[in-house]
């Protein structure tokens, strides 16, 4: 009807599209259907909805959706024809939450003018029928007892006094109208003009006639009320009843509003205002005018309830601070009883202590804070290839052959076959080099020890002899591994301090050009881990492997998983305590099995762990003990001290890689001395910590899948190998996810450490902190630990100074009887154990190994204390620098097109250019980043930015002390526009944007310029021998893998055509590349460009999505269903389905293409989801697990 009174077609537009907005956002199309057909077809539509809507681009999952402006919501209709009682509800709580205001009070009904023929409709609203409604309304309210229901709800007194509103609108309309015509004002309120007009509503209008008249009810026991006297008892009524309850709220005031209805009354007719005088003053207490009325529209009563309400608010604050300090005060007197003789002193360490202890978690499940279990907070660990992906680079539509050859490449070494071996180097070490135990041993232990060596190690098979007796006769049992490692790092400080100058750390090192006389030192570290494991594995993992083991034997150098590159962990921030959270998977696998519903049944897998966060309902398969103190024993974290004397410090070099040299050198030395193997003490603990018990199983079925039932009963899995190679690959991943906010911090002129620690708070960094500080404390568990970093120092000691692989002949490794024995658990499927692969990765050839790999293994190895010193870690960085600038100058020098003249006045020219003339350095050393217009210093600067990137992000994690999530942390969609921004950034800004991060990261650990390292003799003799390392090595070896050099590029998805219709053409009719059919529903992997299908084809296996995503992006994959436009996320068996990529001119969605719109690219949507695959967001993030279900069907 409102189309037919007199409206413009632009007013019903407004009219309409109000009311469809304030419902809630829409999008283009939803508000084209909502539309009546005639206005949906009008040209006003798209100017008059720009003008009163706001257009909100897509991002995330949301599609683009007009948004009403701010300024309009005050022109909301309640009494629109086409409300229902739930669209009403919605509109009234968000103009509520834009207006922080109710509705009810601010938008009354106002009457508007229409044709000159219905104009006398508007006399039904001021008849004297419906102020009887109104009056009958009113004494209902009034006097219905609390206890009774009430015959005049609160919808229906609103809606009464919404109707007297409208009459009163039309009453004063109608007087402006007859002011306008005999010229009069009624703003000014002289005595003639109020009197007139006065005269004028009360004889035009009958509900102002009669609104005093008094009408006596059925009942004695009321009096006569008119409508005047019963709103004034309302408005007392509700004032002593509910006092400020509906003071700020999103329902409606009803004292407000009959306060200004009142007002109102009394400003049209006199009658009124004299009769208000008398009943209510306080309402009406002089003759109105209009600047006062509006002055006096804040009622003092409303100021006396505000007034009132913050004395409240006040009482509680401070009822809350005397709680919290009456808590302190009681943490503060039960420490000081536990510590009697302590004087407690109100220092920073103390208040710190209290902080703590005030935010310590609680269990989610129990609330509990006296349990005697573990507290743990809840973690997911997954698998991931993002190292690969960035490496190799992302695939586009236009190049599907290069596509397919980047898919396909294998980045790093995962096997070894040792058939060519040469023996001459063997009998060289016979010769040389002979191990001698300073301690004594039983026969048993003697026969154990040489099955294990023969078996195992090349150079324990030399052992001359072994003295008789027990290890344990001059063991002092009262002594702990820490005060041996404690020991130990003394030895190693006093060692190096008579050492001045690089010169003589490196004579001391042997790195002459071609010395090979470098031995290994005379050390039993390996013999005494092989004595703790011999009461376990002394007859049956040792001597019964052949004949228990038939599978292929499959030789890695390299500790990490199988089939991805490495494991990378996040957590949510809730925790739980360890028994709680076995009990509530217990619960959760027998419901499974009984086949019982429970919250998110179709997202998780009791079988391997999984469950929903209690409290936030992320996803979780593991948990990790909250406190670094798991073992009873508490460690104190060492403060960042200089701990070698001035005088030494202030003679070293610069460039500070030779004192890492030495230290090595002197670990290297000192661990194998026999004073303190035979310190360690003999009964000690050697099963691994209840608390780290779940977090290692589950590690252990993530690297090895096959193994996992075999492996998770062994000893010789070290917890503290686990959790510092999934920390190792956290800080990579981390540090590969905060590259695209490169580009958007440089903009805004802030430092590349800025972005790296605002990635790091985003991405759940409190856990990183925590699984270091946690797997510090697991390496000086038991003996196993200490020993297996110990002989892992030596061999890293042995490659680095020495050039020498410690394990050279490990494959060649016979028994004493001649009975040729493998290197791998019997039961698990040709995996070797955890500690060779270690082991075999120390002693690797520096060059063939990633630089951080590397800096993280000489710090695992190295005793704790240099960890925290920076008079340690900063000569480490340098060291590892240095074999990052070779890798980098190896990799540009086999490039044809790369500029080598301005390397040609270097130290290092004549290596690097020997080495690229190698076809075994030419295949193993890989960019694919190599930019020939670049200038090539800057280009070999650029291949060490990730290297320092992630340094930098270890020294921030070793200096903090976040123990404790930040719940109010940044959304995970915050990083999307960060891709968005960075992809713009192109040519030499971009460059420009590098160098300068390249620069800071520098200057942070004190590198020399690049010139400078280049012309070192010292770097010169290192890369030599080291080159030469690399030659001999790898020169034997069938399969050699490949190792890339990569500058800090962001990770990207598959390149994508801009419109949706290049790409369908492309893809719709293209074959299979397995079988060669067209598949039914072709699916593009954004992650490699192959075409799969989701859909079971016996023909092809491979094909299907969920085998292709276990071998492409180890369970997780990203897919592009051609047919739908939407993306599949695949991850394991969990699927999801992504909102299209593809969007109109409006930023809509087109699902299955429907309605035929053109579709182009959202750059915006798939930066979020390139963010959500960088940052191993897609199992945390609420709208995709909203949406997540399992796949029926397994991977073939």
């Amino acid at each position: 009807m409102s189309r037919f009174i007199g409206r413009s077609t632009a007013d019903n537009l407004k009219r309409e599209l109000i009311y469809k907005l304030a419902v809630g956002d829409a999008t283009h199309s939803q508000i084209v259907k909502s539309l009546p057909r005639d206005l949906s077809s009008s040209d006003q539509l798209q100017s008059v909805l720009d003008s009163l809507a706001v257009y909100s681009n897509p991002s995330g999952m949301k599609q683009g959706k007009y948004v009403l402006r701010k300024a309009f919501w005050k022109e909301l209709d309640l009494y629109h024809p086409r409300w229902n009682s739930r669209e009403i509800q919605i509109a009234e709580e968000r103009y509520y939450r834009f207006c922080k205001v109710s509705a009810l009070n601010a938008q009354l009904p106002q009457w508007t003018h229409v044709f000159s023929p219905l104009r006398s409709i508007s006399k039904i609203a001021t008849s004297k029928a419906v102020l009887q409604i109104v009056r009958a309304v009113l004494f209902y309210a009034v006097y219905t007892e609390a206890s009774s229901v009430s015959r005049a709800p609160d919808n229906v007194l609103v809606m009464g006094l919404h109707l007297l509103s409208l009459a009163l609108d039309i009453c004063e309309s109608e007087s402006q109208t007859y002011a306008d015509k005999y010229g009069m004002d009624i703003v000014q309120h002289d005595a003639e003009s109020w009197v007139a007009l006065s005269s004028y509503a009360e004889e035009t209008f009958p509900i102002l006639t009669y609104s005093t008249e008094s009408v006596s009810p059925e009942s004695d026991k009321v009096k006569n009320e008119s409508m005047l006297t019963l709103l004034v008892s309302l408005m007392r009524k509700y004032n002593e009843e509910n006092d400020s309850t509906f003071s700020g709220s999103k329902y409606c005031n009803v004292p407000s509003l009959v306060e200004s209805l009142l007002k109102r009354f009394a400003k049209l007719s006199k009658q009124c205002m004299s009769a208000l005088r008398q009943m209510a003053p306080q309402v009406v207490p002089s003759i109105p005018d209009h600047g006062s009325t509006k002055q006096n529209s804040g009622s003092p009563d409303l100021m006396d309830k505000k007034a009132k309400a913050r004395q409240r608010q006040a009482a509680i604050m401070a009822k809350m601070k005397a709680e919290q300090s009456k808590f302190a005060e009681s943490m503060k007197a039960s420490e000081n009883e536990g510590h009697p003789d302590a004087t407690f002193e109100p220092d920073a360490s103390s208040s710190t202590a209290v902080a703590s202890e005030e935010s310590r978690p609680v269990c989610s499940l129990c609330r509990d804070s006296d349990s005697k279990s573990p507290l743990c907070y809840l973690i997911l660990l997954q698998k991931s290839r993002l190292a690969t992906f960035v490496e190799t680079g992302n695939p586009s539509w236009d190049n599907l052959s290069q596509s397919k050859k980047t898919s396909g490449s294998i980045r790093r070494e995962k096997s070894t076959d040792s058939s060519g071996a040469g023996s001459s180097s063997s009998e060289e070490l016979v010769r040389d080099t002979t191990i001698e135990p300073s301690f004594e041993l039983d026969s048993m232990e003697v026969d154990a020890f040489l099955d294990f060596s023969n078996e195992q190690h090349p150079l324990i098979r030399y052992i001359s002899c072994f003295p008789s007796g027990r290890c344990t006769g001059n063991a002092d049992d009262n002594i702990s591994l820490e005060t041996i490692e404690a020991d130990v790092y003394k030895s190693i400080v006093n060692d190096l301090v008579g050492i001045q100058g690089g010169e003589q750390c490196l004579s001391n090192s042997n790195l002459t050009a071609g010395s090979k006389t470098s031995t290994s030192p005379k050390s039993s570290v390996l013999g005494t881990y092989v004595t703790c494991l011999s009461t376990k594995y002394r007859l049956s993992s040792f001597c019964d492997v052949a004949s228990k083991s038939s599978a292929p034997v499959t030789i890695r150098n390299r500790f990490g998983p199988v089939d991805c590159d490495g494991i990378h962990i996040n957590s949510c921030g809730h925790a739980v305590h360890q028994e709680c959270h076995d009990r509530y998977l217990f619960s959760l696998k027998q419901r499974y099995i009984r086949r019982l519903g429970f919250e998110g049944g179709q997202i998780v897998d009791p079988d391997l762990g999984e469950l929903l966060c209690p409290v936030c309902r992320r996803l979780a398969n593991s948990i990790l003990p909250a406190s670094p103190d798991f073992s009873g024993i508490t460690r104190k974290a060492m403060p960042i001290a200089q701990t070698m004397s001035t005088e030494a410090a202030a003679t070293i070099h610069h460039l500070q890689f030779p004192r890492a040299l030495a230290l090595l050198g002197s670990a290297r030395k000192i661990v194998g001395q026999s004073t303190f193997l035979k310190a360690f003490p003999g009964n000690v603990n050697d099963t691994a910590e209840p608390a780290l018990d779940p977090s290692l199983r589950r590690l252990t079925m993530l690297y090895y899948p096959r193994s996992k039932s075999s492996f998770s009963a062994s000893e010789r899995l070290s917890p503290s190998l686990f959790l510092w190679e999934t920390l190792r690959y956290s800080v990579v991943s981390t540090e590969i996810a905060s590259r695209d906010r490169m580009s958007s911090y440089s903009a805004q002129s802030k430092s590349c450490l800025e972005s790296l620690r605002s990635e790091l708070n985003s991405s759940s960094g409190f856990i990183l902190s925590l699984l270091f500080r946690v797997s510090h404390s697991a390496r000086v568990l038991n003996r196993r630990e200490v020993l297996l970093r110990f002989e892992g120092i030596q061999l890293l000691a042995g490659s680095i100074c020495s050039g020498i692989s410690g394990d050279k002949d490990l494959l060649d490794a016979t028994k004493r009887k001649g009975t040729s024995l493998p290197m791998v658990d019997p039961e698990s499927e040709g995996e070797i154990f955890p500690d060779i692969q270690f082991w075999k990765q120390c002693a690797d050839p520096i060059l063939a190994q990633d630089p951080f790999s590397s800096l993280m293994s000489a710090l695992f190895c190295l005793p704790v204390e240099v960890l925290t010193s920076t008079e340690f870690f900063i000569p480490i960085v340098h060291l590892f620098y240095i074999v990052c600038v070779i890798q980098a100058l190896i990799t540009c020098y086999r490039e044809e097109a790369f500029d080598r003249s301005n390397f040609r006045n270097c130290l290092l020219n004549d290596v690097c250019q020997e080495m690229s003339g190698y076809d075994i350095a030419r295949e193993y050393f890989v960019s694919k980043h190599i930019d020939p217009s670049c200038d090539p210093k800057y280009m070999v600067r650029r291949l060490t930015h990730p290297y320092l990137r992630r340094c930098a992000l270890l020294w921030e994690l070793l200096k903090s002390s976040s123990s404790a999530p930040l719940y109010d942390s940044s959304n995970i969609w915050e990083g999307s526009h960060h891709h968005l921004d960075s992809s713009t950034a192109e040519g030499n800004s971009s460059l420009a944007i590098e160098l300068d991060g390249v620069r800071e990261l520098e200057h942070l650990f004190q590198i020399q310029p690049l010139d400078l390292i280049l012309k070192d003799e010292c770097v010169h003799m290192l890369a030599l021998r080291w080159s030469q390392h690399f030659c001999e090595d790898y020169r034997s070896r069938k399969y050699r893998g490949i190792l890339f050099s990569t500058p800090a590029v962001p990770f990207r998805l598959m390149q994508l055509p801009p419109v949706y219709q290049v790409l369908l053409e492309r893809y719709v009719k293209m074959q299979c590349p397995d079988c060669g059919s067209v598949p039914d529903e072709p699916a593009l992997c954004l992650l490699c460009g192959k075409l799969c299908s989701p859909s079971w084809k016996p023909c092809c296996r491979a094909g299907k999505c969920l085998n292709h995503a276990s071998q492409c992006g180890a369970g997780v994959g990203i897919f592009l269903l051609v047919r739908k436009t939407t993306i599949l996320l695949q991850r394991s068996a969990r699927l999801t389905f992504w909102p299209s990529l593809y969007l109109d001119a409006f930023g809509e969605e087109d699902h299955e293409m429907h309605r035929g719109k053109p579709l182009y690219l959202s750059q915006e949507r798939y930066a979020a989801l390139t963010y959500l695959v960088a940052s191993h967001s897609l199992d945390r993030t609420s709208e995709v697990l909203r949406q997540t279900t399992i796949s029926f069907y397994t991977s073939d």
